[in-house]
């Protein structure tokens, strides 16, 4: 049975995650640190049922039955019962069937002992009964219709139904084993040892897969540095930058540096690596990870913008400079589907200036035959495709588009390459990472060359 609490905290949280106006983790922590008497096992249902809400909300909001488009108490109260109901429940298959909305229903019944929700629930069942799937496209891939439009009409309708299939499942907790100072076997045999099961990641060569989600906060392996916390796209994003000892490489658009971290370790702790952001706040999260990591090459800005002057220190010296741009971050959705929520189509557009000066502004760092590498985690031809076209077109007498080909085959990553019936037509200087094709978060990269 669902206790009457566990289903008031979790409406509590949906209130607040149902406003679209932050990250839903952080949101979901500041909770949690609110409200310290829950135990570990409320925690990890209200987080799973929670982050069911956000990947199926149109569907849930249809079996609700209310036309609830604000976070009402009663409403949220309702998208709780059904989202606990469909964490129990298990995996949603697409597309979404009669069956499947009769058998989530059921669960929600079968655990709630609340006479009137046993009333509303009931009536919700024989309301879907004859739930038609032609009628209720929405449903199918749970996705705002600007943004499943968007989709259909990029990857054709085969590879949608697939990519909007992987996007609502939970994504795999990725470990990167620090090789500077431990090699990744070792780190995987010590995991096992601890009772964790894990595997190495099929591309990446320092990629760790757990199965399962341990806590590793407390973990002597993160604590000692020997591992971070890494999607595996986002590690191949590092290693494709190709980045080399004894190079002056920039991590333009840095964050919290997990790139930044990736990329020391390529260079052995050698040359100068500068890691770059817009956030003090980012940044300030890449100190103790890098204590721990055993880098003393990596040099740290907070820039007031991209054309902050103190760049001009930079310009014509970088070998290679990655920018991982500010984005929709779209494809990241199994582990924020509240960006499916927070982006619209205007934002978009903003989002496409502010990575076309971003791209700009870092290109004048490389030194002639210096590599740029633009990345972006969006599944948008605006975000991806269309900025590749504006550069190369725009800089073709400064940079050369540079195919990927002979990197792919370097590292035997020649799995990573789609065919156009899996993505969108790409440039020759462009690869993407698919959440369906790759089992990683989705990434779009492109490569340029300074003309000598």
């Amino acid at each position: 049975m669902f206790a009457r609490y566990l289903v008031q905290a979790t409406a509590q949280v949906l209130q607040r995650l149902l406003r679209f106006d932050g990250p839903a983790d952080i949101t979901l922590t500041q909770f949690q640190r609110e409200n310290p008497k829950l135990g570990s096992r409320d925690r990890f249902q209200i987080a799973n049922a929670s982050f069911a809400a956000l990947r199926f909300l149109p569907l849930l909001r249809h079996m609700e039955g209310l036309d609830a488009k604000s976070p009402e108490t009663k409403s949220c109260e309702r998208l709780a019962v059904l989202a606990l109901a469909m964490d129990k429940h298990g995996p949603i298959n697409l597309p979404v069937t009669a069956a499947q909305i009769a058998a989530i229903l059921q669960t929600a019944i079968d655990n709630l002992p609340d006479p009137e929700q046993q009333v509303w629930l009931s009536a919700s069942m024989q309301a879907n009964a004859h739930f038609n799937e032609p009628d209720t496209a929405a449903l199918q891939h749970n996705l705002p219709q600007w943004l499943a439009q968007a989709l259909q009409a990029q990857y054709g309708e085969t590879a949608f139904v697939a990519l909007s299939h992987a996007l609502k499942q939970s994504a795999t907790l990725d470990l990167r084993a620090n090789l500077l100072t431990h090699k990744r076997n070792a780190v995987a045999k010590e995991l096992q040892e601890q009772g964790i099961e894990c595997t190495a990641t099929p591309y990446s060569p320092w990629g760790i897969r757990i199965q399962g989600k341990p806590s590793l906060r407390q973990n002597p392996l993160m604590n000692s540095g020997a591992i971070e916390v890494q999607d595996e796209g986002s590690q191949l994003l590092a290693l494709l930058t190709g980045a080399k000892r004894g190079e002056t490489v920039v991590d333009f658009c840095a964050g919290a540096g997990g790139k930044t971290l990736a990329m020391g370790a390529m260079m052995r702790n050698t040359g100068r690596l500068y890691a770059l952001d817009n956030s003090a706040h980012r940044l300030d999260g890449l100190q103790p990870r890098l204590k721990r990591s055993g880098l003393s090459n990596v040099h740290t800005l907070v820039l007031q913008s991209e054309t902050d002057e103190r760049l001009s220190r930079l310009r014509g010296k970088a070998d290679r400079v990655l920018v991982d741009a500010p984005c929709s971050g779209l494809g990241t959705l199994r582990r924020h589907p509240e960006l499916a929520w927070r982006n619209q189509p205007a934002s978009i557009e903003a989002l496409q200036q502010t990575q076309m000066r971003i791209l700009e502004s870092a290109a004048s760092l490389l030194k002639p035959g210096g590599i740029l590498v633009y990345a972006t985690c969006s599944l948008l031809e605006q975000e991806n495709e269309a900025v590749n076209r504006w550069f190369t077109t725009s800089h073709a007498r400064e940079f050369a588009p540079l195919d990927w080909s002979e990197t792919l085959q370097k590292h035997d990553l020649q799995g990573l390459q789609t065919s156009a019936d899996q993505t969108p037509a790409l440039a020759s200087n462009a690869i993407m990472l698919m959440p369906h094709l790759h089992h990683t978060d989705g990434f779009y990269l492109a490569r340029w060359q300074r003309a000598r």
